[in-house]
């Protein structure tokens, strides 16, 4: 079985490990997808992804690592939605802009006013997706408890 994510511990204790992304805990599944309006039974994919499979949605898709990730997927023939807060700041999206110059606009949608602290807000992004890549995270510097306030949002 192919598995590309490695698990986070749900302990609070001690440092999270490196690796960018994270396989969601059963019930933090679970919640995700009820927030999503999905059946509680819907399965985790682990079947490897091609992009004749269908499109794929990246979050958070103008940050460094997602703009990457957005990259790649569209050199290998993709078909990506690419989630963003915010359709207002041009310079952010100027790098999504110019690949929907190079590979065209019906192979990476910009999907705006996406915040991953309202689930209920990916619904459209995600509708017709056969995965997606969660590098959205919430960030501010208000925070009192980084893993309650920063980390833990963006799982």
């Amino acid at each position: 079985m192919h598995r590309p994510f490695v698990p986070l511990s749900s302990s609070a204790s001690g440092p999270l490990p490196r690796q960018a992304m994270a396989v969601l805990e059963p019930e933090q599944w679970a919640a995700s997808l009820q927030a999503l309006g999905e059946a509680p039974g819907a399965q985790r994919c682990t079947e490897k992804l091609t992009p004749a499979a269908g499109p794929v949605c990246v979050t958070g898709a103008s940050g460094f690592i997602a703009l990457h990730l957005v990259e790649q997927l569209l050199e290998k023939g993709y078909k990506v939605v690419g989630t963003v807060r915010s359709l207002a700041n041009g310079a952010k999206l100027a790098p999504l802009r110019e690949f929907q110059r190079k590979f065209g606009e019906d192979k990476l949608r910009i999907a705006g006013g996406v915040d991953c602290l309202k689930p209920e807000t990916f619904r459209d992004a995600v509708a017709g997706c056969v995965g997606v890549f969660h590098t959205a995270s919430p960030f501010h510097f208000q925070a009192k408890d980084p893993m309650k306030d920063l980390v833990e949002p963006a799982l």
